[in-house]
């Protein structure tokens, strides 16, 4: 019988299992817990070459460097939490790594083809570019009080939140006007000196 009672003994005990080697279960394990000893995996290998090569670090000083710090004379021989280390110390150096992913919002965020009317019942939902665009505006203006553009937008404009392309175009179009205006005066004053 097991412990509890439940299963009669060596039910469920396979060859190789952790219950009957003693070895540790097998139960995945988050980033960060990886054993000492698991040895470094390719991606990191390809990051560090990539690193040496950005970095511009000769050869010789790369293996010093592994020698110095890992006391290991080349990058297959470095445990993964080692190798994790080093990459951040070539981060800590300058190591800038580069993904080929596109942003991903690519597709969806891409304007709408020009000329190609919507059907009177379907409204466009407001874009990240509209939206950086009118913080970036609300950023370059002067407000009279801290809640000054919730307040402008809602006497303005009726709303309380920008919901739709065709709302977010007024507003950007407002919010250039106030710009113009108010750099308008600075830019005379500038003139005049």
């Amino acid at each position: 019988m097991c412990p509890c009672g439940m299963f009669p003994a060596g039910a469920g005990m396979n060859r190789g299992s952790p219950a009957r080697t003693g070895g540790a279960s097998n139960v995945p394990r988050r980033r960060g817990d990886e054993p000492v000893d698991k040895p470094a995996d390719n991606k990191q290998k390809t990051l560090i070459h990539l690193a040496r090569a950005q970095l511009a670090i000769a050869e010789e000083a790369y293996r010093a460097m592994l020698g110095a710090r890992y006391h290991v004379g080349s990058s297959k021989d470095l445990s993964y939490r080692q190798a994790d280390d080093l990459i951040n110390y070539f981060v800590s150096l300058g190591f800038k790594i580069r993904t080929n992913l596109k942003p991903m919002c690519s597709y969806m965020c891409e304007p709408r083809p020009r000329g190609i009317p919507l059907p009177p019942n379907v409204l466009v939902m407001v874009s990240p570019q509209q939206m950086r665009k009118i913080e970036h505006l609300v950023e370059d203006i002067h407000w009279r009080s801290v809640d000054g553009f919730s307040r402008w937008l809602k006497k303005y404009h009726g709303i309380d939140k920008i919901k739709y392309s065709l709302e977010a175009s007024r507003v950007m179009e407002g919010l250039k006007g106030m710009w113009k205006s108010q750099n308008k005066c600075n830019c005379k004053k500038k003139e005049a000196l």
